[in-house]
């Protein structure tokens, strides 16, 4: 990781758009923030502070209504004297007229997820999501010769995904893994 030159690290990259799509759609779909306050903790995935307060004015207007809209939540900002900390009521606008998209609700709370992991890390780090990628693998039962894989399985590495067949050597210390395009 790139240090600055004091040599302490620098801040962890992370998606603010992320965390403003997920908050907007909240706000759009309050049916949400239960799921969302269940899976994440405003104050480790969150790390815009007005986006913390929106999203707890959002749940607070929820909770005593039953319901959101612009008007609730900007005039429970206001009388929290939170509505300056937010920007201002043009910068909301903004936020409000773009939401968040309801099937990547999952993806926001993962990514955010992996965010705040990646900022609480020692040292921190950036996770890599769309360049990296995962894969699982399984004792192939179905081998019968010497040169069939010991394992295989299958994964997705930079949104590609591949089968894969893995090889161990014959002390078991070593793996050989083929990617296979699928």
């Amino acid at each position: 990781m790139p240090q600055n030159a004091d040599s302490s690290p620098q801040e962890i990259y992370y998606a603010p758009e992320i965390e403003e799509a997920l908050v907007t759609l909240c706000w759009h779909h309050p049916e949400y923030l239960p799921k969302v306050l269940r899976e994440l903790d405003p104050a480790l995935h969150i790390s815009a502070p007005p986006l913390r307060h929106l999203l707890s004015a959002i749940n607070r207007v929820y909770l005593e209504e039953g319901a959101t809209d612009w008007a609730s939540v900007i005039d429970c900002l206001r009388d929290l004297g939170l509505l300056e900390q937010c920007g201002d009521k043009v910068l909301l606008e903004g936020l409000y007229t773009h939401p968040g998209y309801h099937a990547l609700l999952d993806f926001y709370i993962q990514s955010l997820r992996a965010y705040g992991a990646a900022r609480n890390a020692s040292p921190p780090q950036n996770p890599h999501y769309w360049s990296g990628g995962k894969a699982l693998l399984a004792p192939n039962k179905a081998k019968r010769y010497p040169n069939q894989p010991d394992f295989t399985g299958s994964g997705r590495i930079a949104g590609k995904f591949y089968s894969l067949a893995a090889y161990s050597n014959l002390d078991a210390t070593e793996v050989e893994i083929t990617f296979r395009p699928k």
